[in-house]
């Protein structure tokens, strides 16, 4: 079982984090700094290789009402394009009071 990569993702700046091997702990890599979502694909590509990682998740920004949004339909489309990219499986998480729940 390979480890699973966290994805926070941004149009110049996309976070990153990735599980240990029994995907109990994640630890952040260093942030992505990119120009264009192509730029970004390659660099994740290097980071999917050297962190044997086969699972991907990436937050998904909705509204506090559940609604999606432009921000939520800009990642779900750079979701297919890395599932594309990778033939990785790629699941997305509602990030909806995901600090208020860090913090508890």
């Amino acid at each position: 079982m390979g480890r699973i990569l966290c994805i926070d993702y941004g149009e110049r700046h996309t976070g990153v984090a990735v599980s240990d091997p029994t995907r109990m702990i994640a630890r952040a890599l260093p942030t992505i700094h990119h120009d264009s979502e192509s730029e970004l694909l390659s660099a994740l590509r290097t980071v999917i290789t050297e962190q044997e990682v086969d699972e991907i998740v990436i937050g998904l920004p909705v509204s506090q009402s559940g609604k999606p949004s432009r921000r939520s339909e800009q990642v779900r489309s750079f979701a297919g394009q890395l599932r594309k990219a990778t033939g990785l499986a790629i699941a997305t998480f509602d990030e909806r009071f995901s600090t208020a729940r860090a913090l508890e």
